[in-house]
C-alpha cells in the first residue's frame, strides 16, 4: 500500500485503524462505500491497516518466546 500524506477533512469519508489509530481516506485504502457504511454503523466491527501484519508477527514471536522459556524450564528441571 502506497501512503501519500494528504490532510483528512472533517467531512471526508475516512476510517481509523483500531491498532495504530491513524486515519485513512476510504478511497485510499480501497474500502467500498457499502463496506464503509457498514463499518460506520457496527461498533463491534474493527478495521486494521497494514499494522495488523505487525501485530500478527508480534503474536507469533511471543508464542515462540513462551515455547523457548518452557523448553528451558523443562531442561533445567531434569536431573543430571
Amino acid at each position: 500500500m502506497v501512503h501519500v500524506k494528504k490532510r483528512v477533512g472533517e467531512r471526508e469519508a475516512v476510517i481509523q485503524c483500531e491498532l495504530c489509530e491513524k486515519w485513512f481516506h476510504r478511497g485510499c485504502v480501497k474500502i467500498s462505500e457499502d463496506t464503509y457504511k457498514v463499518l460506520g454503523k457496527m461498533t463491534n466491527l474493527h478495521w486494521f491497516c497494514g499494522a495488523r501484519k505487525l501485530l500478527v508477527n508480534f503474536s507469533r514471536l511471543n508464542e515462540r518466546i513462551c515455547q523457548v522459556e518452557l523448553d528451558l524450564k523443562n531442561t533445567q528441571s531434569r536431573p543430571c
